[in-house]
């Protein structure tokens, strides 16, 4: 599988070319917001509409947050109607602050990671686990692709690094490829 290619599965593409499918999510959100009314307006007292977003609306998402890259104003439009929301149904003037609805409960806060940050977590946990996967397939998958990154990003010295992909990648993940004169960094890349 290449960098441009991907599959889908369970409905979401999986690979790194998801220019095409950054709209797969939208609908997923906006049911998302119906829920999140609903549960709003459902009666339930403000405690279980807290408890009930965490257990039931976040893991439907957290699948294609973890595979796909949405648009942060999509997610962040989740995020503030969910705050309206939360805000009117704990009576809360408007001068909250957002920090209060992601703050975590032992510091007083709700515990509401926002979207935008929780898609940035998943797909770091998501890279992590695939580059440490058990599998080496999966694992050499996941060095090639990242490789393939790297290369889309920075002018890669061939001949110098066909001995050194795993010193590629470290430098990558860190940050450091750029430093190196084996791979400056190009002024414009297409990911």
């Amino acid at each position: 599988m290449t960098h441009h290619q991907s599959y889908a599965y369970l409905g979401i593409g999986d690979g790194f070319d998801h220019v095409r499918r950054r709209i797969e999510l939208a609908p997923k959100l906006k049911q998302l917001k119906q829920d999140a009314t609903a549960l709003i307006e459902s009666g339930l007292a403000p405690w279980q509409v807290v408890k009930a977003v965490k257990v039931y609306l976040y893991p439907r998402v957290e699948y294609a947050l973890r595979h796909l890259h949405p648009e942060d104003q999509h997610l962040r439009g989740f995020d503030d109607h969910l705050r309206r929301g939360l805000r009117h149904l704990l009576r809360l003037p408007k001068s909250t602050a957002k920090e209060f609805f992601s703050a975590p409960v032992s510091g007083g806060g709700l515990g509401l990671l926002p979207l935008v940050e929780l898609h940035a977590a998943l797909q770091i946990a998501h890279g992590w686990q695939m580059l440490h996967s058990p599998d080496p397939a999966i694992r050499r998958i996941a060095r090639e692709q990242l490789h393939q990154i790297a290369d889309a990003r920075h002018r890669l010295d061939r001949p110098h690094w066909q001995q050194r992909r795993e010193e590629l990648c470290g430098r990558f993940l860190n940050f450091e490829l750029g430093m190196s004169v084996h791979a400056p960094a190009k002024r414009r890349t297409g990911d």
